[in-house]
């Protein structure tokens, strides 16, 4: 037995090793806690930078399409301006030779017979007035009869003109007109 056995470090301090311990614990908890936010964060940073570079890249691949789209869009604006511009004129040009032509012409569908248009020679010589043909058919004002619309559209064959194709026709007083179509 020893009798003035000296008391051990580790008992004589006990309080202050543990408290020193579990601080050293939290200190270095909280430093990896640290260390890891820290990366965490440095990922996404480095994650949020490709976003960015990426987002970058589709504005500028977007920006080069839109650019493209409105180049297109531009050309196809000046082109059906000038398509326009040449209808017009074709239509100028057609309407002047249409009303100013001395031979009676008539425009109608090809499908239903429907009138679209006379020049004044044919008012003249047929005795219409082109507001009361217009909109309606052939048969309908009286010009020729069904069989006569029958008997053009078997010769035309499919084709949308005809020549040299004697029709009897009628003015609106019941005359007969015979004609070369």
């Amino acid at each position: 037995l020893i009798i003035n056995k000296p008391e051990s470090f580790y008992l004589k301090y006990k309080a202050w090793i543990w408290i020193g311990g579990i601080s050293l614990w939290v200190l270095v908890s909280i430093i990896v806690m640290l260390l890891l936010n820290i990366i965490r964060r440095r990922h996404a940073e480095e994650e949020l930078k490709k976003a960015g570079l990426l987002m970058e890249l589709r504005v500028e691949e977007r920006t080069r399409d839109l650019a493209e789209a409105n180049q297109y869009l531009r050309h196809e604006i000046e082109e059906r301006k000038r398509a326009e511009k040449e209808s017009y004129e074709l239509h100028e040009r057609f309407s002047k030779a249409f009303e100013g032509n001395p031979t009676p012409m008539l425009l109608t569908s090809y499908e239903t017979g429907s009138i679209y248009e006379a020049n004044d020679s044919f008012l003249e010589t047929f005795g219409h007035v082109k507001a009361g043909i217009v909109g309606r058919t052939s048969i309908e004002i009286g010009l020729y009869t069904k069989d006569t619309r029958s008997n053009v559209l078997t010769e035309m064959g499919g084709k949308k003109f005809l020549r040299n194709y004697e029709v009897r026709m009628f003015t609106k007083m019941g005359e007969t007109r015979d004609v070369l179509m």
